[in-house]
């Protein structure tokens, strides 16, 4: 069933009310965040920073983000809104913030699909050329991935999101069996609890600089808040999809970095962070010999996922409805209420 909102400016603008489930909402805020990407992408360079304690500043990370998402799931329980963001903003701080907020989201969110499938094209187009001598430009890899994004967000917010369901659940799938054949099989220096001592970092600046990184991996679960007006009870539903996929990155993230580290050797730290190519591709290829290929193929179904699950915020906000109404009448009443407040 539709949902018919209308705007102040008049304007007609039709959700699909009532769509999306519980399990929808979630993966929708796990893809946004591309549990694949966010771990084996920033476990190099955050390992970097904080060495072998790097789990500790994910850790730290997710207990920073846990207080985030507290506050969200209280303006999502409050002020449910297709318009997210702006809502929010226009409420609790002034209607001119909410329209600036608008307009930066407008210029980022739409962007993200486009840059993330040309980046992981420009990895594969590198990756097999080096491995297998196979030359595939990431251009026309851009143009392959952004159509199928194309045709799914066309289908529909119930056919997109059960897509991602299947997206996210292979990524995820995918990494935990690296991290539990790492465990399986400990590098120099076994399995053991290292990675969670802080004083292991190789300075205090350097943990402060991993947990800082790490933030940027967490980045996505917010991407819930412009589905509430396509989402049954959305009152109930999004508070949970976002605490939720914040415990659910929060363990899969600290969870893989710390088996990741065992799996490389956690004696053997200087050589995971001057690997010549990613290390995780390189544990891989020890582990599985030629199925290492699996790794590149969850980063590729990791950057596909989070382009659909952009889509997806983009479509549920109605960008171009709120551009309107921003444009409009609606911003220039909302600030003289307020004024008068």
């Amino acid at each position: 069933m539709s949902k018919n909102v209308i705007s102040d400016t008049g304007t007609e603008k039709s959700l699909r009310g009532g769509a999306l489930g519980l399990g929808d909402v979630f993966m929708q805020a796990i893809t946004h965040t591309a549990p694949a990407t966010a771990i084996l992408f920033t476990i190099p360079f955050i390992t970097l920073k904080a060495g072998v304690a790097s789990p500790t500043s994910y850790l730290f990370a997710f207990l920073l983000i846990l207080v985030l998402g507290v506050t969200l799931t209280q303006l999502a329980k409050h002020l449910p809104s297709a318009g997210g963001y702006y809502t929010y903003i226009s409420h609790t701080i002034s209607p001119r913030a909410g329209f600036l907020t608008s307009w930066l989201y407008l210029l980022y969110d739409p962007t993200i699909a486009g840059y993330s499938l040309a980046f992981i094209g420009a990895i594969t187009e590198e990756t097999l050329r080096i491995n297998y001598g196979i030359y595939f430009p990431w251009w026309l890899f851009l143009l392959v991935t952004g159509s199928f994004v194309s045709i799914a967000s066309y289908r529909g917010i119930k056919i997109s999101a059960k897509l991602l369901i299947v997206l996210g659940v292979t990524e995820i799938v995918i990494v935990l069996a690296l991290s539990f054949w790492s465990l399986a099989n400990p590098g120099n220096g076994g399995v053991n609890l290292t990675s969670f001592i802080p004083s292991k970092a190789p300075s205090g600046s350097g943990l402060a600089m991993g947990v800082v990184f790490s933030i940027f991996a967490f980045s996505g679960w917010e991407g819930v808040a412009p589905l509430a007006e396509e989402s049954k009870d959305p009152k109930r539903l999004l508070p949970k999809a976002i605490m939720y996929s914040i415990i659910a990155m929060g363990i899969f993230l600290v969870f893989c970095s710390w088996s990741i580290l065992i799996g490389w050797g956690t004696n053997n730290i200087d050589s995971f962070v001057n690997a010549q190519e990613n290390p995780t591709f390189i544990l891989a290829r020890k582990f599985w010999g030629n199925g290492w290929v699996i790794v590149l193929f969850a980063l590729i179904n990791s950057m596909l996922a989070v382009a659909i699950a952009c889509n997806n915020s983009e479509q549920g906000s109605g960008m171009l409805w709120g551009a309107r109404v921003l444009c409009h009448h609606h911003w220039l009443r909302s600030t003289r209420n307020f004024k008068r407040r």
